[in-house]
């Protein structure tokens, strides 16, 4: 059977462009079953907008790996409204990425927020305002990999 991958992705002019794709699980075959070695992600690359220009900055992307405890997370801090506020750090780069969702000054609008610093020093940021129907596409997204992330789709 043949695999596709695709991105989703919200792109505002001026602001930048967020993508989300998915990486499935990681298998071992162990006689006559296999079992998940490692549990898949969703990946969030972000990018700012190049100015005067249709275009985002990808040379100079943000990236994160959203796993199953960080889906947890961003589903309750939407429905609660309470938002949404992760950090990770990378145990051997020391790389850091941080990613806030919080309602906008607008009503229906939600500011997403992701960073990164690299441990060299360098480090970029993304603003990005979405509307309530991305917001909602987004849950969707998060709802739909949470079990495939684990495996429990076969």
């Amino acid at each position: 059977m043949a695999k596709f991958t695709s991105n989703a992705s919200f792109y505002r002019r001026g602001q930048g462009e967020i993508q989300f794709s998915f990486k499935g699980p990681t298998w071992s075959e162990g006689g006559d079953h296999q079992r998940v070695e490692r549990n898949g992600c969703v990946f969030v690359e972000a990018a700012k907008a190049i100015p005067n220009s249709d275009k985002s900055d990808w040379d100079k992307k943000i990236l994160i790996g959203l796993g199953f405890n960080d889906f947890g997370q961003i589903l309750s801090g939407l429905r609660t409204g309470a938002g949404v506020k992760l950090f990770h750090k990378h145990p051997s780069t020391g790389d850091t990425s941080k990613l806030e969702i919080e309602p906008g000054q607008q009503a229906g609008t939600f500011k997403v927020f992701i960073s990164g610093k690299q441990a060299d020093g360098e480090s970029g940021f993304v603003n990005i305002f979405l509307s309530t129907a991305d917001i909602t596409s987004l849950v969707n997204l998060i709802e739909f990999a949470t079990p495939r992330v684990l495996g429990w789709d076969v």
